[in-house]
């Protein structure tokens, strides 16, 4: 549902889903016996408002969203450190969105968003989870910029220059009772590139991870993510 307070300014709009997700059988214990699950169940809404201003010069998005899950499997493990599976557990998951996109002037643009999510397993067959936010639920803020600017008269008309970055807070990528929390510290990754476009073709350049930044994701484990890194593009109009 959306509605239009200010006609091609500023809308409020809500929405509303439901939907399963059906859960492949998996073997456990150590003699692999095949359990099968029934589908997980969630319900989401969301509301928010949108705002374009200055002839669309600038448009900006803000939404809140809740999330229920219910009959969800988790993972454990018997004494012998074989595979286990519990369904039954059931989470929430809920937040803000927003993100921002501007051009002040002719060439320029500018993009920036922010994500704030809290998340918790309410109920579980195992007390190992209860109450503690999901290892797979990611970082509680995440945030990301991009500035980009196109030279569109003069000798370097067609070049572009950008630069922007990531950001993702602590993520607890262990959080049990048993085995206790392991957290990934927070990082913030830049990136920039280099562009050059002509009517009939195009070349461009990206460098991420300027500053060889050490950062780490996952969910119930450690993966390193990539160092520096240089890639290219090109494009030909037929």
């Amino acid at each position: 549902v959306v509605y239009q307070v200010i006609p091609s300014t500023l809308s409020v709009f809500a929405n509303y889903m439901n939907g399963f997700t059906n859960m492949a059988p998996k073997a456990e214990g150590r003699n692999n016996d095949l359990r099968t699950f029934d589908p997980e169940q969630a319900n989401q809404w969301e509301g928010g408002v949108k705002m374009s201003a200055l002839a669309g010069m600038f448009n900006a998005t803000v939404s809140y969203y809740n999330i229920n899950v219910s009959n969800i499997v988790l993972t454990l493990a018997d004494t012998e450190g074989f595979p286990l599976y519990s369904q039954g557990g059931k989470r929430y998951s809920r937040g803000i969105d927003a993100e921002i996109i501007a051009t002040p002037v002719s060439g320029l643009n500018i993009m920036a968003g922010y994500g704030y999510n809290d998340s918790k397993l309410t109920e579980s067959n195992s007390k190992d989870f209860v109450d503690r936010r999901p290892e797979s639920a990611g970082p509680e803020h995440i945030a990301n910029a991009w500035i980009s600017y196109r030279f569109l008269t003069g000798t370097i008309k067609g070049f572009g220059i950008g630069f922007g970055g990531n950001y993702a807070g602590e993520n607890m990528v262990l959080n049990r009772v048993t085995t206790g929390v392991f957290t990934v510290p927070s990082y913030t990754v830049f990136n920039a590139s280099l562009s050059y476009n002509a009517e009939r073709f195009g070349i461009a350049l990206k460098l991420d991870n300027i500053t060889n930044k050490d950062y780490y994701k996952g969910w119930s484990t450690l993966e390193p993510q990539m160092p520096p890194r240089v890639s290219g593009s090109a494009t030909f109009k037929f």
